[in-house]
C-alpha cells in the first residue's frame, strides 16, 4: 500500500508539474513565457492569478492566455487575430482602400496621357499613312494603336474597381466589355500596319517576327484572345452550356489574366519603344567623358525625349493599375 500511495502522490506532482513555452515574435527579440497547468480547469485561479499581472484586466490573446502590459499597449508586439492587432489592420485596409482610389483616378489620367505623347510622338517621327511607299509612315500607325489600346486595357481592367462601384452591374459589365472590344480592334489594326509596312516593296521588304519583341507580342495577343473570347461567352453571351460551376471556374481564371495581361501588355510596349529609339537613334556625340549626362539632356534628340516620357507614362499607368486592383484584404 505505501508504494502504491508513493506512485500516486508521484503521478500527481506530474500532471499538476508547469509545462512551460516560449513564443517569439518581433525578429526574436522579444520573448514570452507561458504556463499551461493540465490538471486545473481553463477558468481557475491560476489563469486569474497570472492574469493580475498585466494589471487584472483579464485580457487574454487568440489561445487564451493573458497579455502582458506591453502587448496591450503595443498591438504591434501581438500576433495575429488579436482584437488590438485587428482593429490596426482594419484601419490601415480602410487607408489603402482611399489610396487605391486615387491609384485609380491617377492611372485613369495616366491613360489620357500617353495617349497625347504617342499622338506626339508620331507627329515628330512623320505622322500617318496607309499607302505603299511610306513603310515608315504606316508602321506608325503600330505604337499609336498599342498605346490607345492599352489606355481602353485599363478602363476595362480598372471597371469592376473604383469609381465604378456606384453603377449597375450591367453597365460595368458594358463599359468592361466595349472596352475590351476597342482594344482589341486597335490591337488587330496595329499586327496588320506591321506586316504591311514589311513588306512594302516600293518601301522594301523587312523581315518579320525577328524580335524579342514581337514574340512576346505574339503571346500576349494570344491570351487576350483566350481571354475576350471566355468573358464573352460565359459573362456577356451566357451561354447556356455553361453552368453556373464552369462560370465561376472560368470567373477565377479570368480575374487572375485580366490583371496580368495588363502587365504583360505594358512590358510589351516598353520593349517596342525601346526597339524603335534603337532604330531612331537617341545617342550624341561627345569628345570627352560623359561624366554629367544629365546635364547634356538636350542633346537628345527631341522624339526620343517625347518617347522616354511616353514610357515613364505607361509604367506608371501599369503600377497605379496593379496597386488599384490589389486585394490587400486577404491575411
Amino acid at each position: 500500500m505505501g508504494v502504491r500511495a508513493h506512485s500516486a502522490r508521484k503521478g500527481s506532482e506530474i500532471r499538476k508539474r508547469e509545462a512551460f513555452s516560449y513564443h517569439y515574435q518581433g525578429e526574436g527579440t522579444q520573448r514570452r513565457a507561458h504556463i499551461e497547468m493540465s490538471s486545473a480547469p481553463p477558468n481557475d485561479s491560476n489563469h486569474s492569478s497570472y492574469g493580475s499581472g498585466n494589471g487584472g484586466s483579464g485580457a487574454q490573446d487568440t489561445e487564451g492566455l493573458p497579455l502582458t502590459d506591453q502587448e496591450q499597449e503595443d498591438p504591434e508586439s501581438e500576433e495575429f487575430g488579436t482584437p488590438n492587432v485587428d482593429r490596426a489592420l482594419r484601419e490601415w485596409r480602410q487607408e489603402l482602400a482611399r489610396w487605391q482610389t486615387m491609384a485609380s483616378l491617377l492611372a485613369h489620367a495616366l491613360a489620357l496621357i500617353m495617349s497625347l505623347l504617342v499622338l506626339w510622338w508620331v507627329h515628330l517621327l512623320g505622322g500617318l499613312a496607309w499607302s505603299a511607299g511610306k513603310a515608315k509612315q504606316v508602321f506608325l500607325w503600330h505604337p499609336l494603336l498599342m498605346i490607345l489600346a492599352y489606355a481602353f486595357m485599363t478602363v476595362a481592367a480598372l471597371s469592376f474597381r473604383f469609381p465604378y462601384q456606384s453603377s449597375s452591374r450591367r453597365i460595368v459589365k458594358l463599359v468592361h466589355g466595349s472596352s475590351w472590344a476597342v482594344a482589341a480592334i486597335f490591337g488587330c489594326i496595329a499586327l496588320i500596319a506591321v506586316f504591311r509596312s514589311h513588306n512594302d516593296a516600293k518601301s522594301g521588304f523587312i523581315a518579320n517576327l525577328y524580335s524579342f519583341h514581337s514574340w512576346l507580342g505574339l503571346g500576349v495577343v494570344g491570351l487576350y484572345v483566350l481571354q475576350f473570347l471566355a468573358g464573352f461567352f460565359a459573362f456577356w453571351w451566357n451561354v447556356p452550356q455553361f453552368s453556373a460551376v464552369t462560370k465561376a471556374k472560368i470567373l477565377a481564371v479570368h480575374a487572375y489574366l485580366g490583371p496580368f495581361l495588363h502587365m504583360a501588355v505594358a512590358a510589351t510596349i516598353l520593349l517596342g519603344i525601346q526597339e524603335k529609339e534603337g532604330f531612331v537613334g537617341c545617342g550624341y556625340k561627345v569628345d570627352k567623358a560623359d561624366l554629367f549626362p544629365l546635364a547634356h539632356l538636350g542633346l537628345i534628340p527631341h522624339p526620343c525625349l517625347v518617347s522616354h516620357a511616353l514610357g515613364i507614362a505607361v509604367f506608371a499607368t501599369a503600377l497605379c493599375t496593379s496597386f488599384a486592383l490589389h486585394n490587400f484584404g486577404t491575411s
